[in-house]
């Protein structure tokens, strides 16, 4: 049997969601409201994205170590503000900022706001992103109602 086109193009699918639980966050959650972040997957344009920022970051970073040799440090200080990278990021770090930025739907999460969770919360940085990860692994999901779980055995009437 082979793989039915019609079929899949015509499947209402949707994109892998979960909730994840983020306690140590609670304070900054209205009262009343759980500490829960709304995660979903990521399509391959923004998996995508994210390798593209780790190369455009690491393009970055080289050309500022090789403005350093021979020149000020100053200008090197400024062109790494100008070019927004630091020494210390990784490119994992970055990739991971890119999965917050697509794959939290809520609260939405702009870089700054993923930058000081990452800082001051690295645990649950790395557990939302490895999240958002796990999901895009998943594939899409059906939206297809699931079936009924009785018997399937009809009662006569009397």
């Amino acid at each position: 049997m082979g793989f039915d086109i019609q079929k899949f193009k015509a499947a209402d699918i949707g994109r892998a969601e979960a909730e994840l639980a983020v306690p140590e966050l609670a304070e900054w959650f209205d009262e009343g409201e759980d500490a829960v972040f709304r995660l979903r997957s990521l399509t391959a344009s923004e998996l995508y994205r994210a390798a593209d920022a780790v190369s455009s970051y690491e393009a970055k970073s080289a050309f500022l170590h090789r403005l350093a040799k021979g020149t000020a440090k100053e200008k090197a200080e400024a062109a790494a503000q100008i070019l927004g990278i630091g020494d210390s990021e990784s490119s994992e770090y970055v990739r991971r900022i890119v999965y917050l930025q697509h794959g939290c739907e809520s609260p939405e999460l702009d870089e700054e706001t993923i930058k000081r969770i990452a800082k001051y919360y690295p645990a649950t940085f790395i557990a939302v992103a490895m999240k958002i990860e796990a999901l895009s692994n998943q594939g899409g999901a059906s939206k297809k109602k699931p079936k009924s779980s009785g018997s399937g055995k009809k009662s006569k009437p009397a």
